[in-house]
């Protein structure tokens, strides 16, 4: 007679593994059933709370409404046209601000007899007015002409008009190299004149220094190939970028 089969102590080496799927598996689905049963409102305050852990706009209790039933969900999509108009209000404002702005530009190059010197531009980001050179400056100098100082003018009254609004001052030059005590380079001449327009809004018109940028591109950023007189004289030229830019913030 055969002896009989010992049984090994303990549970089968697949009951360990089925155990902890089954245990998976009952979290899932208790987790599953505490949301289906949660109340929208305090879910969505939790959202909330957690969007502003994360620095995303959160929202708050009141401004959200149930998506389960048909009333609710014509709310929702109320409050989703409202923020459309909103947005589109938004945009409409700030094209408005444009054209005011560039009208008070284009008066200001109109002031200062400009008008074959000067071009201004409306765009998506703000306004940008461009100025041949030579009405600014002498060659080789920094210091602005004195006919030029009613148009920096007509900037600060827009700078002043409109407080949110921020100046960027662009220096370019043509390709020809200038060595001199003073100018090493185009780098520092371009860069020089910008800042001459600078200094003269912020000491003498008072327009706050975190209100303005002075860039210096040298012959870089160039209109003309450089090969003509007339070709290095346009690319000699001051321009000016009035817009809400966030370059001004400072990166921490």
């Amino acid at each position: 007679m055969a002896a009989p089969h010992k049984c090994k102590k303990g549970a089968p080496k697949w009951a360990m593994s089925f155990a902890d799927m089954a245990t998976l598996m009952l979290t899932f689905f208790i987790l599953m059933l505490s949301f289906a049963n949660m109340d929208i409102q305090n879910f969505r305050m939790m959202l909330g709370s957690v969007r502003d852990a994360f620095g995303v706009q959160t929202e708050s209790h009141g401004q959200f409404q149930a998506t389960m039933t048909a009333p609710d969900s014509e709310e929702t999509d109320k409050d989703r046209g409202a923020g459309e108009g909103a947005g589109a209000g938004a945009k409409a404002a700030m094209d408005q601000e444009t054209t005011m702005v560039a009208d008070v530009a284009q008066s200001a190059v109109n002031s200062a007899g400009l008008q074959k010197a000067a071009r201004v531009t409306k765009g998506k980001n703000g306004v940008r007015i461009r100025v041949k050179g030579k009405v600014l400056f002498d060659p080789g100098r920094t210091n602005l002409k004195k006919g030029i100082r009613t148009f920096v003018a007509g900037l600060a009254k827009a700078l002043k008009k409109h407080k949110q609004l921020k100046l960027v001052v662009e220096g370019h030059t043509d390709n020809i190299p200038i060595r001199t005590a003073r100018f090493p380079s185009n780098w520092e001449l371009a860069s020089a004149r910008a800042s001459s327009v600078i200094r003269e809004l912020a000491e003498k018109h008072k327009i706050s220094p975190d209100r303005l940028l002075a860039i210096g591109y040298a012959d870089n950023n160039p209109l003309n190939r450089n090969e003509t007189a007339l070709e290095r004289a346009d690319n000699r030229r001051v321009e000016f970028i009035i817009s809400r830019v966030a370059r001004f913030s400072p990166e921490n």
